[in-house]
């Protein structure tokens, strides 16, 4: 009866995958980082279907299962590493590892080493004894050397849940940190399933568990695209409302916040002259200049729309308001003088100071924001046209 539960048990975790790895298939979006993701889906369907055989075959009376035992239990070590391993694959990948190291290589030797190790000793235990064995009664014992399985997927875990943590510091103020607590999720709970298992073998913990965090961090996915901008990977115009929405609450009653309104200069130059594509890597080139002026300054940064961005934060006086206006320009500078392309990208800003909790609505806001835009991109061009004239 134990056996039947277990196996049931493990077989509703199978379904909630397989669903997720349906719906993930009937969308068009083919991401590195989503199809990592598939991979551990995969993977932790696996481990499950092995744990279900493991169940049905442990203590079997048949001897004529004991090889089958030894083959599955040996993949299902194999699998246990597997799952940690590409999960710190998947986390690299979503933190855009391949873009941003150079010379990054995701399938690395030293990232391998472990399970290489982990593979070796699985496959010799039937013989050895290293990992695992199977007594008199064909029912699965730890080995004297069981406890390397948990180092090596404790290592992956916990080198993934690092890379997250360092990320959180450098990444957006508001959406970094709920996505990270919820990338975490697979570190916390399969780490506390594994636990379980070492004092109650024959307690469904460890899958169930992994299933559980993988469905957060799905579901978390939805939202994140609902909230993100395609194109550049950054808060979309959606987020933006909603996030001035919070203005409102009487906890930040009072604050001083200032709303940047940008948007390219000669953006149409762009697409017109080097196509649409290049306009879109404008575009995302554009997004990740502004997210490194925005980690300095726990400010909220979105796409507003077209070619026009927006940046909100709080700030003391208005020195630093001009503080940050002075980096975006002299970063943007910097790049134009450095780079290889053929175009510049140069952004008109606009300002606009309020006080949370005022009576300026969020609409008067954004309209003295792109009031202020207007007015600069009308000083940017007269200025060109008098140099002309000169």
């Amino acid at each position: 009866m134990e056996k039947v539960i277990y196996i049931e048990f493990n077989a509703f975790c199978f379904v909630v995958l397989y669903y997720i790895l349906r719906q993930m298939r009937q969308t068009a979006d083919q991401q590195a980082s989503n199809l990592a993701y598939k991979r551990v889906v995969i993977a932790v369907m696996t481990g499950i279907a092995l744990d279900s055989v493991w169940a049905l075959l442990n203590s079997s009376p048949k001897e004529s299962w004991r090889f089958i035992s030894y083959i599955s239990d040996s993949v299902y070590l194999v699998v246990v590493g597997l799952v940690s391993c590409l999960w710190l694959i998947f986390i690299e990948t979503k933190l855009g590892y391949a873009t941003r190291k150079p010379g990054y290589r995701r399938f690395r030797p030293s990232i391998f080493m472990p399970m290489s190790l982990l593979v070796i000793l699985s496959f010799i235990s039937p013989w050895t004894g290293t990992l695992y064995f199977l007594d008199a009664n064909n029912k699965f014992q730890y080995g004297p050397y069981y406890v390397i399985i948990l180092i090596i997927s404790i290592f992956y875990l916990t080198y993934a849940s690092v890379e997250v943590l360092m990320n959180t510091t450098r990444g957006n103020p508001v959406k970094s940190r709920e996505e990270s607590l919820t990338l975490l999720t697979f570190f916390a709970l399969p780490t506390l399933g594994g636990l379980i298992n070492e004092f109650f073998m024959y307690i469904p913990a460890t899958w169930p568990l992994c299933a559980l965090s993988l469905l957060i961090i799905y579901e978390n996915f939805q939202n994140f695209q609902i909230s993100t901008d395609g194109l550049t990977g950054i808060n979309n115009r959606r987020q933006f409302d909603r996030y001035m929405g919070t203005l409102t609450d009487a906890s930040r009653h009072g604050q001083i916040y200032y709303l940047f309104m940008m948007d390219i200069d000669s953006f149409k130059m762009i697409n017109d002259v080097y196509g649409h594509y290049e306009g879109d890597n404008a575009l995302r080139e554009t997004a990740e200049i502004l997210k490194q002026v925005c980690r300095n300054y726990n400010a909220f940064l979105a796409r507003y729309g077209g070619d026009e961005f927006v940046i909100l934060v709080s700030f003391l006086e208005d020195a630093q308001s001009e503080l940050l206006r002075e980096e975006i320009k002299t970063l943007f500078a910097q790049r134009n003088q450095e780079t290889s392309k053929r175009y510049a990208i140069r952004l008109s800003v606009g300002v606009e100071r309020f006080r949370a909790g005022s009576e300026m609505s969020i609409s008067e806001v954004i309209r003295g924001a792109d009031k202020a835009l207007y007015e600069e991109k009308e000083r940017s061009h007269q200025s060109i046209d008098k140099s002309f004239a000169d």
